[in-house]
């Protein structure tokens, strides 16, 4: 029993410290793939690449966006978890 609750513990862990460390990796992916789209679609006009590359911001908007969301899940599963996120658990 103990080692199931060790494990779920590593799990509300690890995830969140996983997604603060490709946050900003993955933001500057997004904002890479809207550029080259937009530039591969130029032959169909200026709208459509200008489009392209805001759709890009846009998602890395998105994602750099997630770290309130995630600072809110790790503070509610502190508060109800006992501090499983801080290694006070186990």
């Amino acid at each position: 029993m103990t080692e199931t609750a060790l494990a779920a513990g590593d799990l509300i862990t690890a995830i969140p410290s996983l997604w603060q460390s490709l946050q900003i990796p993955l933001a500057i992916i997004a904002i890479c793939v809207g550029g080259v789209a937009g530039a591969f679609s130029l032959v169909r006009g200026f709208g459509a690449a200008a489009g392209k590359v805001l759709g890009g911001i846009a998602i890395a908007a998105i994602i750099l966006g997630g770290v309130g969301l995630a600072v809110s899940l790790k503070g509610t599963v502190d508060k109800h978890g006992g501090g499983i996120t801080s290694g006070q658990f186990g």
